[in-house]
């Protein structure tokens, strides 16, 4: 038996007989992993994945280019860890399509942006659409680009927000280079958004900045 693969035994064992909760991090995705790199254990090898991508979540929002310039992780388990994370996304998303389920509170909607922007190279805007109770309908990311570069697509909002028969929606983008600020810009364009959305009798409730593991509320921040 492979060494790197035997090292998993302890916590794979642990998994089956005290649960996944009982696990750290770094030992559920050696499971996943199986085999670490030359010279370096599959523990071992986890941990520095997680450490060099900035955790779980910036690990899991990870593009192939990201993961396949890591030592050690080629193209075989670049691919297992994307199946895995768009398994997750796709878990998350159906739960919250259930008729009972709503964010019930700030907190939540803070965690779901973070895990859909956080350790993106990439500047994105995205929309949470949602219904009269605050109920989760759906998640779009309706532009990505260059830092700087990429302006709210009002037309395939106000598009999304229609199809979606949303009541109220949430605007958010990353600002890859780590500044939270909002600029002039992103002021000037949410005022308008606002003011359009308005007309089809839907609420802006926020726009928030995702800045490594930071994120702002411009309605919290003064508003636009």
């Amino acid at each position: 038996m492979d060494e790197d693969a035997f090292s998993t035994d302890m916590p794979r064992e642990r998994l089956l007989t005290k649960g996944a909760a009982a696990l750290a991090d770094y030992e559920l995705l050696a499971i996943l992993l199986r085999t670490g790199a030359k010279g370096v254990d599959v523990l071992r090898f986890a941990q520095d994945l997680l450490k060099a991508r900035g955790g779980l979540v910036g690990l899991f929002n990870s593009r192939p280019a990201d993961l396949q310039a890591l030592r050690g992780l080629g193209k075989a388990k670049s691919a297992e860890i994307l199946a895995v994370t768009e398994l997750a996304r796709r878990f998350m998303a159906e739960e919250m399509r259930h008729p009972s389920w709503s964010f019930s509170s700030p907190d939540d909607v803070r965690n779901f942006l973070l895990l859909q922007f956080k350790g993106q190279g990439l500047e994105s805007f995205g929309v949470l659409f949602l219904n009269q109770q605050h109920g989760f309908i759906a998640f779009e990311r309706l532009a990505a680009g260059a830092a700087g570069a990429v302006n709210i697509p009002a037309r395939e909002l106000f598009a999304s927000a229609l199809h979606h028969h949303a009541a109220a929606v949430i605007l958010a983008h990353n600002h890859p280079a780590g500044s939270t600020e909002p600029s002039a810009a992103d002021r000037a364009a949410t005022k308008q958004i606002e003011a359009a959305l308005a007309l089809m009798e839907v609420r802006l409730l926020d726009h928030f900045i995702v800045a490594g593991n930071t994120l702002v509320s411009m309605r919290e921040c003064g508003g636009w």
